[in-house]
């Protein structure tokens, strides 16, 4: 799920002196270390000072397309607010596609890549499967 510009905005909103960032960008408590519970989770965020206006969080661009993180976000914190970037999945895909040529990961056509991904992808019945199925994928461009 990446190339959709997550990294450059949580540098960019870091910037600003109010916003303390996570130990990690990417934490991925909600669809990976949930069993780990809410004190682990909350161990990878600075003491916020008493001053009103400091904010904290983190960015794990996996939490959109993985099976019940709505539910486990909601059930710990109801009032959160959220940062979704959405970008044209065509592109998105393309510009994965593109760096992974460019780092050598990637050997396939686009169009064989594509194809082989769509083949694992509808074979999946099970959406709690996705996440572990994805991988399987090759790359992941879909």
């Amino acid at each position: 799920m990446g190339k959709a510009g997550t990294s450059s905005l949580y540098y960019y909103l870091y910037q600003h002196p109010q916003i303390l960032p996570a130990s990690d960008k990417e934490l991925h408590f909600f669809n990976k270390y949930f069993d780990l519970g809410v004190d682990w989770y909350l161990a990878h965020f600075p003491p916020l000072p008493v001053e009103e206006g400091f904010l904290t969080g983190e960015a794990t661009p996996w939490y959109l397309g993985s099976y019940e993180v709505e539910k486990r976000v909601f059930q710990l914190f109801p009032k959160i607010k959220l940062i979704a970037i959405l970008r044209n999945p065509v592109t998105r895909a393309i510009s994965q596609y593109n760096m992974s040529l460019k780092s050598m990961k990637e050997h396939r056509t686009l169009e064989v890549a594509m194809t082989s991904e769509l083949e694992i992808l509808k074979g999946i019945a099970d959406p709690t499967q996705v996440i572990e199925k994805y991988w399987q994928t090759g790359k992941g461009y879909l």
